[in-house]
């Protein structure tokens, strides 16, 4: 619980850093400062990377994902496609173009 607890303040923080990067890069580019906003831009770059990786170890061990569809899981599935919190795996992808197709002619 601890440890969920600090990864939580960890992400937090480095979201808060990140957005006082973005801020620090757009004002100095805005006021000419070219070289202090690549200088933000790279700090960023460095921030996002890390944060990408802190996130995926914080969902560590991986979430498990079922077909929206069907309700298959992805071990019982060749493969699974998500999008923005939904899932579809290969089998319902192959009857919803066969209906596609049958219907179409």
């Amino acid at each position: 619980m601890r440890k969920e607890i600090y990864k939580e303040k960890e992400i937090k923080l480095m979201e808060k850093k990140a957005r006082q990067l973005e801020f620090e890069r757009n004002y100095c580019a805005e006021n000419y400062e070219y070289a202090q906003a690549e200088k933000a831009h790279k700090h960023l770059q460095i921030i996002n990377s890390k944060l990408v990786e802190t996130l995926y170890l914080y969902k560590s061990p991986r979430e498990h994902f079922d077909c929206s569809f069907c309700g298959k899981s992805e071990d019982e599935v060749e493969k699974l496609v998500a999008s923005a919190g939904h899932y579809i795996c290969n089998e319902c992808i192959e009857v919803a173009y066969k209906l596609i197709h049958v219907f179409d002619n």
